[in-house]
């Protein structure tokens, strides 16, 4: 998970949480919930905030879930303050890792919302330009074939926000405009695994950076592991295990902009088993099942994003959901000076934290 420190309230508390592009509440435990998720996470003590008549449930595929009310509160985000809502968790069986206080909702509703921090800060022309910027720092870099992860809490990349660090990419961005009513989904261009095209059949994927993985309906899944030299399904549930190691080149195409995701990245190097044929990874390609609802959509997670400069775009084809504009990363990607306009613009430092599938559906 990518997570931000993020401050909420006057005087202002402090708090690491998730950025996601893939929910639209912003939430946070409350210093009254007793239940252990949040007991083990800071708690927000909203004694002076107002609290407003509006209560929310979020649900996650996997069935877990929060539940509480709305406070107005001040956001600090980097160099931001702003008025916003915020949900404060009075129940929460919401499995996040150990340090990880809640999620920064980053969805975009094209008719206005309230609740939505993009929303907010549109409706306010608050930002310079009404975008965000991201940059996923790789916990094993292009090029290199480390076995072992980053330790969980180092540093982890870079949000921009009212424009983009042109430090971070080269060359153009390439834009595709959002579908209508569906926060952040466009339509998958194309998708190559060792060269076999699979069939993406029209999809519409949701880039998602509160998702880990590759989230995928069942026939895809099967297709793109199954062109994995090697690979392996499990007895039960919608898990594929490939070779750690290994050269299938796998490639990800969306309007004008096509991705090379590494091979390393795909196979989850903090997921490893020893087997008699060598080790095996789990597969960042996933179809849920059990609990969890059936995915009919991609959700197309942070596997994908740590290979690409993303720029989430709110203040064109704003009408209709916004759009997604992909760069290719520049070889300053690590160790960057900012863009211009530095005082206008807010840049906030990202931590990797832990590794968990994370996918909302609000009630």
């Amino acid at each position: 998970m990518y997570t931000i420190p993020f401050g909420l309230g006057t005087p202002v508390q402090m708090f690491n949480v998730v950025i996601d592009t893939g929910s639209p509440i912003t939430w946070l435990s409350s210093s009254s919930c007793v239940d252990d998720a949040c007991m083990s996470a800071t708690q927000f003590h909203c004694d002076a905030s107002t609290t407003l008549n509006n209560t929310f449930n979020a649900s996650y595929v996997s069935g877990q879930g929060v539940s509480g009310h709305y406070v107005a509160e001040t956001y600090t985000i980097g160099s931001l303050q702003f008025r916003g809502a915020t949900g404060i968790v009075t129940q929460n069986n919401a499995q996040l890792p150990a340090k990880v206080d809640g999620i920064m909702g980053l969805w975009y509703y094209a008719p206005g919302s309230a609740v939505p921090i993009l929303n907010v800060l549109r409706n306010n022309t608050i930002l310079p330009s009404n975008m965000i910027g991201v940059w996923l720092q790789s916990t094993t870099p292009h090029g290199q074939t480390n076995d072992t992860p980053a330790d969980a809490y180092t540093a982890g990349g870079e949000v921009t926000f009212g424009g983009v660090d042109t430090t971070k990419f080269r060359g153009s961005i390439n834009y595709v405009d959002c579908a209508g009513k569906r926060p952040w989904s466009i339509p998958v261009g194309g998708m190559t695994v060792g060269g076999t095209k699979i069939n993406a059949n029209g999809a519409l994927a949701a880039i998602d950076t509160g998702t880990t993985a590759m989230l995928v309906p069942r026939v895809i899944a099967d297709s793109i592991n199954g062109a994995i030299p090697g690979s392996i399904r499990a007895t039960q549930g919608g898990l594929w295990y490939m070779p750690c190691r290994g050269d299938t080149e796998i490639t990800m195409t969306f309007g004008s902009t096509t991705v090379k995701i590494p091979y390393i990245h795909l196979a989850l190097q903090s997921a490893r088993s020893k087997t008699l044929q060598g080790d095996y990874c789990l597969s960042a390609v996933m179809f849920p099942t059990g609990q969890t609802a059936i995915i009919q959509e991609w959700l197309i997670g942070d596997v994908f994003l740590k290979n690409v400069y993303t720029v989430f775009d709110f203040g064109t084809n704003a009408a209709t959901g916004g759009r997604i504009g992909f760069a290719q990363l520049g070889s300053s990607g690590s160790n960057g000076g900012m863009a211009s306009r530095r005082a206008s613009i807010s840049f906030v430092q990202l931590a990797i934290v832990g590794f968990v599938c994370v996918i909302y559906s609000i009630l």
